[in-house]
């Protein structure tokens, strides 16, 4: 790979453009494996999102991790999959870009599902996605909580040791969780509601809470979740890092841009080959030890910690 930095990044949905017949190695959309090469290290957390139509959400959710696995094993030369700190260590001695799965939106009714996805490689699920789903309430949903099918999902991700993405969960939902999970949330990819009032973002309430328990929040890049409106540049960006930094945040900030899942972006970061630009915005900002720590150390001191 090549001599920049490294980037971990928490969410996007390059699984789906997979699934539509894209190529991982050179798509055309946000993602491709010959741009993440450029980096001296990639990590990045691939989701297989499962729509809340869809009436097989099992196999669904199954095929478009099947289609991840098989374009991995294509490019075994330069990308792994990971299911922990020490095969993503490993990986990123190799000179290869580091592939985490997830589940986004749940996965149906059936707790015994999540057996299947541990085995299959996933380590960090969520779920719901914007709508309620029969495991708790979504973002944009009635505002329940988890449900007792959903009590069984987590106890059987506490069991398996997977760690909770709350970045879609209600605010009821969120609060549920945080008391049943035995690892710290993740938030693979929200922002703050004080700085944007979406209710996909964070408060600040929220954000403590996962600071306090280790763990980790994802930036969204999505321009809607930035500032409401459909452009949004890196100062938009920088006044949410800002305000989670003065909540105590340092140490629990991240990337997780949303790349392939989102319709427009952010003025000049429109594809991972745009970590470059960011970077290099945000030392103009902040001290290079802070700007590392989002851009890498963060994750990789949670992943050594709780994967």
């Amino acid at each position: 790979m090549g001599g920049l930095m490294v980037v971990v990044d928490s969410h996007c949905d390059t699984a789906t453009t997979i699934a539509e017949g894209q190529s991982l190695f050179d798509s055309k959309g946000h993602w491709s494996l010959k741009r993440a090469r450029k980096y001296s290290g990639f990590v990045q957390f691939f989701a297989a999102f499962v729509p809340p139509e869809e009436t097989n959400p099992e196999q669904y959710c199954l095929t478009l991790l099947d289609g991840m696995e098989q374009e991995i094993e294509n490019n075994r030369d330069c990308i792994c999959k990971a299911t922990c700190y020490e095969t993503m260590q490993q990986g990123l001695q190799d000179n290869k870009v580091v592939a985490f799965l997830t589940v986004e939106g749940g996965f149906g009714s059936d707790p015994a599902m999540v057996q299947t996805l541990y085995e299959k490689g996933v380590r960090c699920m969520s779920l719901s996605w914007n709508e309620d789903t029969p495991l708790c309430g979504g973002v944009l949903g009635t505002g329940k909580g988890v449900s007792e099918l959903g009590r069984k999902v987590v106890r059987e991700m506490n069991r398996l040791g997977m760690v909770i993405d709350v970045s879609h969960a209600s605010d009821q939902s969120f609060y549920d969780l945080a008391k049943m999970t035995e690892k710290p949330l993740l938030a693979t990819h929200s922002n703050s509601r004080s700085i944007c009032d979406h209710p996909r973002n964070l408060t600040d309430e929220q954000f403590q809470m996962i600071c306090e328990m280790d763990g980790m929040v994802g930036l969204n890049c999505y321009p809607l979740f930035l500032n409401q409106t459909k452009e949004a540049d890196v100062t938009d960006l920088l006044r949410h890092i800002e305000h989670f930094l003065t909540l105590g945040g340092e140490k629990c900030i991240g990337f997780g841009a949303d790349f392939d899942g989102i319709d427009f972006c952010m003025k000049d970061f429109n594809g991972i080959q745009d970590y470059e630009f960011l970077y290099e915005s945000l030392c103009r900002f902040y001290s290079e030890n802070i700007v590392n720590a989002i851009f890498c150390e963060n994750y990789l001191r949670f992943l050594k910690n709780y994967f």
